[in-house]
């Protein structure tokens, strides 16, 4: 039924532990005709003109910093896997095949943008929609008799294109819409999850996709940076990746797999220097950002100390950054094999055990440098000035580290601590301990602080 460029689609709430969804039935023809599915893409290509331009590429991290500060969402990225084009004619020749009793008795899963949520009316929304820009749903409470009345609510959508984004299902629609079948009388069940911010969706789509078909950590995170409507730690820490993967300057310079997997549109001997996911980067790097009272009270020092989290906590964001790319430049320069992608230095291996010896040496840098007292000192930091404090860790040689698990990773960064003689020098009055405690009572400072 339409009112007004409108599809109006009777649902029925349910409540499961303080939150709900709603579900209902659609024409196959309405909801082939307004569904999308937006598939998560990262394409480095698009930038490419800010790689030989720092300065441009600080000033857009900045900016999308500020965009999750404020709420503003991405609006060109999406949460469903790509379309397998196989799957898609398995559905339709299932369709197509007379001898087969075809339905579909599970529900496809949706959301929709809420003018509802927005505090308009029913009417004025009726009257928005007459714009050409206007897409969304108006959500109206039905007035119901009895208790198991289904219909307790009435979605009305707008009858245009990207109204509704497929959570779940993309593949039946697809192949609903190439088969030959009237789609005028075929009815598909849909699930609506409402009024819930796009980072939760996120996660919701990678629970329900998990134990179908794996989606893997690196997709997730990028969905909920994309998708993240305050400033999240995994939110945040996206933004960082893009950005080190993106700088022409930066040790990881188009070596990250933004979506966990290798673009096969990167020519071949490219993709061979991809050998870092973004998930492994944030798994790191996120213990470098978080202290809460929970870590707090831990009787164990971190191997993660929480470096960044003052940083993090008084918006210095482009701090954090700066000093990430500073660091592993000057360990390039330092230990060349690090930025050697065929080398296992130059990768998880390496790369972890870096991220794990940047949290020492910032402590050490902390104290001789007297950043609790001026921690925006930071920024005046070089990678020329670091290079020298790194030296030690030339010594380190690849076969003595065959492993590169987690037990690895925890051996070469203890080897990393060893060999570096400015960790140790100076220390007669506070030994390095003793600095990352000090440490830590600055950060617990701090998180009383706000």
């Amino acid at each position: 039924m339409n009112y007004n460029n409108l599809i109006a689609i009777p649902l029925c709430i349910v409540e499961q532990g303080g939150n709900a969804f709603y579900f209902g039935k659609m024409k196959a023809s309405d909801l082939i005709s307004i569904f999308t599915v937006h598939p998560a893409t990262y394409d480095a290509l698009k930038t490419a003109g800010l790689n030989a331009d720092a300065e441009a590429i600080e000033l857009r991290f900045n900016q999308r910093i500020t965009d999750l500060e404020t709420g503003v969402m991405s609006s060109d990225s999406g949460q469903q896997r790509r379309l397998n084009l196989e799957r898609k004619k398995e559905i339709a020749n299932y369709l197509n095949d007379s001898k087969n009793f075809a339905i579909f008795p599970n529900a496809i899963i949706a959301t929709c943008d809420l003018y509802s949520d927005l505090g308009e009316s029913l009417d004025d929304f009726k009257q928005l929609v007459q714009k050409p820009e206007t897409i969304g749903a108006y959500l109206d409470k039905t007035e119901t008799v009895g208790e198991n009345f289904l219909h307790t609510h009435t979605l009305y959508i707008t009858k245009k294109t990207a109204s509704l984004i497929i959570i779940d299902g993309q593949h039946r629609i697809e192949g609903i819409a190439a088969s030959n079948i009237n789609k005028e009388n075929f009815e598909v069940l849909v699930t609506f999850i409402l009024g819930v911010d796009r980072a939760s969706i996120a996660k919701y789509f990678y629970t329900v996709n998990y134990y179908q078909k794996p989606v893997n950590k690196s997709l997730l995170y990028h969905l909920m940076g994309e998708f993240g409507t305050d400033l999240q730690e995994i939110s945040y820490l996206h933004e960082i990746v893009i950005a080190l993967n993106e700088l022409d300057l930066s040790p990881f310079h188009n070596r990250i797999k933004m979506l966990g997997t290798k673009d096969r549109s990167v020519v071949l001997e490219d993709r061979a220097k991809m050998n870092l996911s973004q998930a492994f980067l944030i798994d790191y790097m996120k213990y470098m950002i978080i202290w809460n009272s929970a870590k707090k009270n831990q009787n164990r020092m971190p191997k993660l100390l929480p470096i960044f989290y003052w940083y993090y906590k008084n918006s210095d964001h482009v701090y954090i950054l700066r000093f990430i790319l500073r660091f592993f430049t000057a360990a390039q320069e330092a230990f060349p094999e690090i930025k050697n992608p065929e080398s296992p230095f130059g990768k998880t291996l390496g790369i972890g055990a870096m991220l794990y010896f940047m949290s020492d040496f910032f402590v050490k840098l902390a104290y001789t440098r007297n950043l609790f007292d001026n921690p925006k000192h930071l920024d005046d930091i070089r990678s020329k000035e670091l290079v020298p404090l790194l030296k030690g860790i030339e010594q380190v040689k690849s076969d003595d580290f065959p492993s590169s698990g987690a037990a690895g990773v925890g051996r070469l960064h203890k080897k990393f601590v060893e060999l570096c003689v400015w960790l140790h020098e100076d220390n007669a009055q506070i030994p390095f301990e003793d600095m990352k405690f000090k440490f830590l009572q600055w950060v617990n400072m701090a998180l009383k602080s706000g």
